[in-house]
């Protein structure tokens, strides 16, 4: 029985320095029906030639008309032209384990809709990557924030076209990722943790996330998921703390704290709680 097809979805902008190592780590899969999907936002290095170079029969190029300068778009695009019914996202920088592909297609074929394993940074598991959130998927990710990191990600594309792909907001550039976990366990997707480090996390140090953008998405993900203060959890509010602490300083972050610190000291209890 043939294997059902995996559609790889890579974003790249200026990803000369990365783009090699991420593709050669699709390519040395052991499961081998999967087509590969690149989908450039405008880059103007030799991203292009690179990739032609290394001349990889069952990998298509696309373009986006102007660059969107974040990687929903480009995913998004991805989706669209893709041909699998199953999706795997990579990015860029970031590369796979020989194996990935078929652990995640035999850990999600039968019941699940959406898979997601660890990752590795400076040979260590990312810590928030040990947190199992599969049994209340949508609880569990406002709670804890966002845990599944992209390249870690296999999924039914049924189901993520269901919930209409990655936002293309320019407030949740670099949060898109986050949101659209949400949707698909909002929409009653079934998740499917596997307790496994199957990629390595790359040191891209122009990865879009400054404090800035964090403002952003934590205005934007509190705007559509929480209904006052009282429900921000404890990461939402640690986060914030971060970004005002960056953005306008010690003294105003001291004074969120003083403003906040009920909500803060019970969004932590609530934390320690088991879910």
């Amino acid at each position: 029985m043939k294997r059902p097809l995996v559609s790889v979805v890579i974003p790249t902008y200026n990803a000369a320095t990365f783009i090699k190592k991420c593709l050669t780590s699709v390519v040395q899969q052991n499961y081998k029906n999967f087509e590969i999907i690149v989908v450039d936002d405008c880059s103007n290095d030799n991203t292009k030639e690179l990739i032609k170079k290394l001349n990889i029969k069952n990998l298509k190029f696309f373009k986006t008309k102007q660059n969107s300068g974040g990687p929903a778009k480009p995913r998004n695009l991805g989706i669209y032209k893709s041909k699998g019914m199953y999706i795997a996202f990579l990015d860029q920088d970031d590369h796979w384990e020989k194996n990935k592909l078929k652990i995640c297609i035999e850990s999600i074929k039968n019941k699940y809709d959406f898979c997601y394993h660890q990752l590795k940074n400076n040979n260590k598991i990312i810590t928030k990557h040990k947190i199992d959130i599969s049994k209340n998927p949508f609880k569990m990710l406002l709670k804890f924030g966002p845990i599944p990191t992209t390249s870690g990600i296999v999924c039914k594309k049924r189901i993520i076209q269901k919930v209409n792909g990655f936002s293309e907001s320019k407030n949740l550039i670099a949060g898109e990722d986050y949101d659209c976990w949400l949707k698909i366990a909002k929409a009653g997707g079934k998740f499917f943790f596997i307790k496994q480090p199957l990629g390595t996390y790359g040191k891209n140090p122009k990865r879009l996330t400054n404090p800035i953008r964090g403002f952003k998405i934590i205005k934007e993900i509190k705007k559509k998921y929480y209904k006052n203060e009282k429900d921000m959890p404890f990461w939402m509010h640690k986060s914030l703390l971060k970004t005002i602490c960056h953005t306008k300083g010690f003294h105003n972050s001291v004074i969120y704290a003083l403003k906040n610190v009920k909500n803060i000291v019970i969004s932590y209890a609530s934390l320690l709680k088991k879910t």
